[in-house]
Protein backbone atom coordinates (compact mmCIF):
# COMPACT_ATOMS: atom_id res chain seq x y z
CA UNK A 1 0.00 0.00 0.00
CA UNK A 2 0.86 3.87 -0.96
CA UNK A 3 0.05 6.95 1.72
CA UNK A 4 -1.67 8.92 0.14
CA UNK A 5 -1.38 12.61 1.37
CA UNK A 6 -2.94 15.93 1.72
CA UNK A 7 -0.79 19.56 1.07
CA UNK A 8 -1.21 19.90 4.42
CA UNK A 9 0.03 16.35 5.42
CA UNK A 10 3.03 16.75 3.72
CA UNK A 11 3.90 20.41 4.74
CA UNK A 12 3.28 19.42 8.17
CA UNK A 13 5.71 16.35 7.50
CA UNK A 14 8.96 18.98 5.62
CA UNK A 15 8.24 21.06 8.76
CA UNK A 16 9.17 18.15 10.95
CA UNK A 17 11.65 16.94 8.59
CA UNK A 18 13.90 20.24 9.07
CA UNK A 19 12.54 21.84 12.46
CA UNK A 20 12.99 18.37 14.49
CA UNK A 21 15.24 16.54 12.50
CA UNK A 22 17.13 19.95 11.41
CA UNK A 23 17.50 18.13 8.00
CA UNK A 24 18.57 21.50 5.83
CA UNK A 25 15.61 22.52 3.21
CA UNK A 26 18.17 23.04 0.30
CA UNK A 27 19.01 18.89 0.52
CA UNK A 28 15.04 17.96 0.10
CA UNK A 29 15.00 20.65 -2.67
CA UNK A 30 18.56 18.85 -3.66
CA UNK A 31 17.55 15.64 -3.82
CA UNK A 32 14.24 16.47 -5.23
CA UNK A 33 15.31 18.00 -8.21
CA UNK A 34 18.05 15.44 -9.28
CA UNK A 35 15.35 12.89 -9.20
CA UNK A 36 12.94 14.65 -10.82
CA UNK A 37 15.94 15.00 -13.33
CA UNK A 38 16.23 11.95 -13.83
CA UNK A 39 13.23 10.92 -15.06
CA UNK A 40 13.25 14.11 -17.24
CA UNK A 41 15.95 12.53 -18.98
CA UNK A 42 14.07 9.33 -19.43
CA UNK A 43 11.54 10.99 -21.55
CA UNK A 44 14.37 12.52 -24.00
CA UNK A 45 15.79 9.88 -26.37
CA UNK A 46 19.15 12.08 -25.82
CA UNK A 47 19.96 14.79 -24.03
CA UNK A 48 22.44 16.00 -26.17
CA UNK A 49 21.41 18.90 -28.61
CA UNK A 50 18.21 18.47 -27.23
CA UNK A 51 16.30 21.49 -25.62
CA UNK A 52 14.61 21.83 -22.67
CA UNK A 53 11.91 24.54 -21.04
CA UNK A 54 11.42 24.62 -17.72
CA UNK A 55 8.86 26.85 -16.33
CA UNK A 56 9.32 28.09 -12.76
CA UNK A 57 6.97 29.91 -10.14
CA UNK A 58 7.97 31.54 -7.23
CA UNK A 59 8.01 29.54 -4.13
CA UNK A 60 9.69 25.87 -3.84
CA UNK A 61 8.12 24.18 -6.43
CA UNK A 62 9.94 26.71 -8.76
CA UNK A 63 13.10 26.27 -6.56
CA UNK A 64 12.88 22.50 -7.67
CA UNK A 65 12.63 23.52 -11.21
CA UNK A 66 15.83 25.36 -10.58
CA UNK A 67 17.81 21.99 -9.66
CA UNK A 68 16.36 20.29 -12.71
CA UNK A 69 17.65 22.58 -14.98
CA UNK A 70 21.13 22.45 -13.33
CA UNK A 71 21.42 18.78 -13.66
CA UNK A 72 19.49 18.56 -16.90
CA UNK A 73 22.02 21.32 -18.20
CA UNK A 74 25.07 19.57 -16.45
CA UNK A 75 24.39 16.44 -18.57
CA UNK A 76 24.24 18.12 -21.98
CA UNK A 77 20.75 19.17 -22.23
CA UNK A 78 20.04 22.71 -23.91
CA UNK A 79 18.13 24.51 -20.84
CA UNK A 80 15.76 27.65 -20.75
CA UNK A 81 14.47 28.30 -17.53
CA UNK A 82 11.03 30.98 -17.91
CA UNK A 83 10.54 32.49 -14.27
CA UNK A 84 6.62 33.53 -14.11
CA UNK A 85 7.65 36.02 -11.32
CA UNK A 86 10.16 39.07 -10.68
CA UNK A 87 13.83 37.93 -9.09
CA UNK A 88 12.93 39.70 -5.61
CA UNK A 89 9.72 38.06 -5.06
CA UNK A 90 11.91 34.56 -5.13
CA UNK A 91 13.09 33.65 -1.51
CA UNK A 92 14.99 30.91 0.82
CA UNK A 93 15.91 27.72 -0.68
CA UNK A 94 14.58 28.51 -4.38
CA UNK A 95 16.60 31.49 -4.32
CA UNK A 96 19.75 29.89 -3.53
CA UNK A 97 18.95 27.57 -6.68
CA UNK A 98 18.36 30.11 -8.81
CA UNK A 99 21.43 32.27 -8.01
CA UNK A 100 23.39 29.36 -8.53
CA UNK A 101 21.97 29.09 -12.15
CA UNK A 102 22.71 32.96 -12.83
CA UNK A 103 26.17 32.24 -11.70
CA UNK A 104 26.76 29.62 -13.85
CA UNK A 105 25.52 31.79 -16.75
CA UNK A 106 22.52 29.33 -17.34
CA UNK A 107 19.54 31.14 -20.03
CA UNK A 108 16.98 32.40 -17.49
CA UNK A 109 14.38 35.15 -18.72
CA UNK A 110 11.94 36.69 -15.91
CA UNK A 111 8.68 36.71 -18.27
CA UNK A 112 5.71 38.55 -17.88
CA UNK A 113 3.87 37.01 -20.85
CA UNK A 114 3.98 33.62 -22.77
CA UNK A 115 7.72 33.34 -24.75
CA UNK A 116 8.08 32.43 -28.21
CA UNK A 117 10.58 30.96 -29.86
CA UNK A 118 11.54 27.45 -31.14
CA UNK A 119 9.58 24.31 -29.41
CA UNK A 120 11.35 22.33 -26.75
CA UNK A 121 11.81 18.75 -26.64
CA UNK A 122 10.60 18.34 -23.23
CA UNK A 123 8.80 21.25 -20.84
CA UNK A 124 8.70 21.12 -17.31
CA UNK A 125 6.03 22.48 -15.63
CA UNK A 126 7.62 23.46 -12.07
CA UNK A 127 4.97 26.71 -11.72
CA UNK A 128 2.83 26.05 -8.73
CA UNK A 129 2.70 23.28 -5.97
CA UNK A 130 0.66 21.61 -3.90
CA UNK A 131 -0.50 24.58 -1.58
CA UNK A 132 -2.53 26.20 -4.45
CA UNK A 133 -5.66 26.19 -4.67
CA UNK A 134 -8.75 27.48 -6.71
CA UNK A 135 -8.68 28.44 -10.81
CA UNK A 136 -5.80 29.50 -12.37
CA UNK A 137 -5.97 33.03 -13.56
CA UNK A 138 -3.66 35.84 -15.58
CA UNK A 139 0.55 34.84 -16.91
CA UNK A 140 0.10 31.21 -14.95
CA UNK A 141 -3.67 30.28 -16.89
CA UNK A 142 -1.99 31.80 -20.32
CA UNK A 143 1.38 29.46 -20.01
CA UNK A 144 -0.41 26.35 -19.10
CA UNK A 145 -2.94 26.52 -22.22
CA UNK A 146 0.23 27.82 -23.99
CA UNK A 147 2.13 24.21 -22.79
CA UNK A 148 -0.95 22.31 -23.53
CA UNK A 149 -0.54 23.70 -26.91
CA UNK A 150 3.05 22.74 -27.49
CA UNK A 151 2.36 19.36 -28.36
CA UNK A 152 5.83 17.70 -26.41
CA UNK A 153 6.29 15.87 -23.43
CA UNK A 154 5.28 17.73 -20.30
CA UNK A 155 6.87 16.48 -16.92
CA UNK A 156 4.97 18.24 -13.97
CA UNK A 157 7.17 18.70 -10.50
CA UNK A 158 5.02 17.56 -7.73
CA UNK A 159 1.23 17.98 -9.55
CA UNK A 160 0.03 19.75 -13.00
CA UNK A 161 -0.41 23.15 -12.36
CA UNK A 162 -4.42 23.82 -12.23
CA UNK A 163 -5.32 20.63 -10.13
CA UNK A 164 -5.97 20.74 -6.69
CA UNK A 165 -3.89 18.64 -4.82
CA UNK A 166 -6.48 17.63 -1.89
CA UNK A 167 -9.88 17.52 -4.16
CA UNK A 168 -8.33 16.59 -7.48
CA UNK A 169 -10.75 19.44 -8.74
CA UNK A 170 -10.10 21.35 -11.83
CA UNK A 171 -11.35 24.65 -11.81
CA UNK A 172 -9.97 25.70 -14.95
CA UNK A 173 -6.53 25.73 -17.18
CA UNK A 174 -4.72 23.02 -15.86
CA UNK A 175 -1.43 21.27 -17.17
CA UNK A 176 -1.91 18.28 -19.17
CA UNK A 177 1.42 16.19 -17.83
CA UNK A 178 2.53 12.82 -20.04
CA UNK A 179 4.54 12.39 -16.30
CA UNK A 180 4.23 13.68 -12.74
CA UNK A 181 7.10 13.47 -10.44
CA UNK A 182 5.48 13.84 -6.94
CA UNK A 183 8.05 14.17 -4.28
CA UNK A 184 7.90 10.82 -1.07
CA UNK A 185 4.15 10.24 -1.35
CA UNK A 186 1.05 9.97 -3.76
CA UNK A 187 -1.10 13.37 -3.24
CA UNK A 188 -4.76 12.94 -3.25
CA UNK A 189 -4.85 14.76 -6.45
CA UNK A 190 -2.98 12.60 -8.11
CA UNK A 191 -5.53 9.29 -7.86
CA UNK A 192 -8.77 10.92 -7.90
CA UNK A 193 -10.51 12.18 -11.16
CA UNK A 194 -10.42 14.89 -12.63
CA UNK A 195 -6.62 15.29 -11.41
CA UNK A 196 -5.32 11.90 -12.38
CA UNK A 197 -6.03 12.22 -15.53
CA UNK A 198 -3.94 15.41 -15.67
CA UNK A 199 -1.45 13.67 -14.41
CA UNK A 200 -0.16 11.40 -16.83
CA UNK A 201 2.95 8.14 -15.32
CA UNK A 202 2.69 9.34 -11.70
CA UNK A 203 6.30 8.87 -10.60
CA UNK A 204 7.62 8.98 -6.92
CA UNK A 205 10.62 10.96 -5.92
CA UNK A 206 12.89 9.47 -2.92
CA UNK A 207 13.95 12.69 -1.42
CA UNK A 208 15.34 10.70 1.53
CA UNK A 209 12.57 11.92 3.69
CA UNK A 210 13.40 9.51 6.86
CA UNK A 211 10.57 7.08 7.69
CA UNK A 212 10.28 8.40 11.47
CA UNK A 213 9.03 11.30 9.62
CA UNK A 214 6.33 9.14 8.08
CA UNK A 215 5.83 7.47 11.19
CA UNK A 216 5.23 10.46 13.12
CA UNK A 217 2.49 12.01 11.19
CA UNK A 218 0.45 8.79 10.64
CA UNK A 219 -1.76 8.67 7.62
CA UNK A 220 -5.24 7.24 6.91
CA UNK A 221 -5.62 6.55 3.52
CA UNK A 222 -3.78 4.14 1.42
CA UNK A 223 -3.76 3.19 -2.11
CA UNK A 224 -4.45 -0.22 -2.22
CA UNK A 225 -2.21 -1.85 -5.07
CA UNK A 226 -2.52 -5.60 -6.74
CA UNK A 227 0.41 -6.92 -4.49
CA UNK A 228 -1.61 -6.55 -1.17
CA UNK A 229 -4.99 -8.61 -2.88
CA UNK A 230 -2.39 -11.07 -3.92
CA UNK A 231 -0.60 -11.56 -0.06
CA UNK A 232 -4.37 -11.82 1.20
CA UNK A 233 -5.39 -14.76 -0.93
CA UNK A 234 -4.94 -18.38 -0.54
CA UNK A 235 -1.87 -20.58 -1.98
CA UNK A 236 -4.09 -23.45 -3.89
CA UNK A 237 -2.27 -26.78 -3.97
CA UNK A 238 -1.12 -27.97 -7.20
CA UNK A 239 -3.30 -30.98 -6.74
CA UNK A 240 -6.32 -28.70 -6.38
CA UNK A 241 -9.56 -29.65 -8.43
CA UNK A 242 -12.80 -27.62 -9.36
CA UNK A 243 -14.74 -29.73 -5.97
CA UNK A 244 -11.76 -28.53 -3.58
CA UNK A 245 -12.45 -24.77 -4.48
CA UNK A 246 -15.53 -23.98 -3.38
CA UNK A 247 -18.98 -23.56 -5.56
CA UNK A 248 -21.28 -20.26 -6.36
CA UNK A 249 -24.61 -20.76 -7.34
CA UNK A 250 -26.05 -17.48 -9.10
CA UNK A 251 -29.64 -17.29 -9.26
CA UNK A 252 -30.61 -14.03 -10.96
CA UNK A 253 -32.17 -13.25 -14.59
CA UNK A 254 -35.40 -13.33 -16.41
CA UNK A 255 -36.15 -14.57 -19.73
CA UNK A 256 -34.35 -11.58 -22.03
CA UNK A 257 -32.84 -10.85 -18.84
CA UNK A 258 -29.46 -12.88 -18.69
CA UNK A 259 -26.90 -10.71 -18.74
CA UNK A 260 -26.49 -10.19 -15.03
CA UNK A 261 -26.32 -13.92 -14.33
CA UNK A 262 -23.86 -14.36 -16.70
CA UNK A 263 -21.52 -11.85 -15.67
CA UNK A 264 -21.83 -13.19 -12.24
CA UNK A 265 -21.55 -16.53 -12.91
CA UNK A 266 -18.10 -15.20 -14.55
CA UNK A 267 -17.32 -13.22 -11.84
CA UNK A 268 -17.54 -16.04 -9.68
CA UNK A 269 -14.80 -18.25 -11.46
CA UNK A 270 -12.34 -15.48 -12.43
CA UNK A 271 -12.79 -14.72 -8.36
CA UNK A 272 -11.51 -18.02 -7.51
CA UNK A 273 -14.51 -20.50 -7.45
CA UNK A 274 -14.26 -24.37 -8.87
CA UNK A 275 -17.61 -24.35 -9.81
CA UNK A 276 -20.03 -21.74 -10.60
CA UNK A 277 -23.43 -22.70 -11.61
Amino acid sequence: MKSIVTAKQIASMDRYAIDDLEIPGIILMENAGRGIADIALSLLARPEQKQVHVYCGPGNNGGDGYVVARHLSNRGADVRVFILARQEKIKGDALINLEILLRMGQDVSFIEKVPQGEKPSLIVDAMLGTGVAGSLRGLFAEVAEFINSQNVPVLSVDIPTGVNADTAAVEGPAICATATATMALLKRGLVFSPGREHAGQVHIVDISMPPAVVKEKQQNVWLLEKEDIVRLLPVRSPDAHKNKCGTVATVAGSEGFTGAASLTSEAALRAGAGLSY
